[in-house]
């Protein structure tokens, strides 16, 4: 019989404990939405020419950028509150012996 940490009843040294693969699924969750959102959004500026109004505009490059990447980071930590809130909530009764 293994040990209380071990991740494999049977002791398989290879054998991996979900709770160590938890912060790198989060991640891959993270950016895969992240760049889900960001190519969604390029595809609909691209269909509607949204860029070429933006770059015809008198305001600089560097604000649309900031702007930009400002409206991005606030949605994906939108996201980012609820995946992890979520989490919070229902890890605890997937992990139930």
């Amino acid at each position: 019989m293994g040990r209380q940490d071990d991740p494999a009843p049977d002791g398989d040294p290879t054998a991996v404990a979900a709770i160590d693969l938890a912060p790198g699924v989060l991640w891959m969750i993270f950016t895969f939405a992240g760049l889900l959102g960001l190519h969604r959004s390029f595809a609909v500026e691209q269909a509607g020419h949204a860029m070429d109004g933006l770059l015809a505009s008198p305001t600089s490059r560097e604000s649309i950028f900031i702007g930009r990447a400002l409206t991005w980071r606030k949605l994906l930590l939108a996201f980012d509150i609820v995946f992890v809130a979520g989490c919070v909530v229902l890890l605890p009764f997937m992990f139930e012996e």
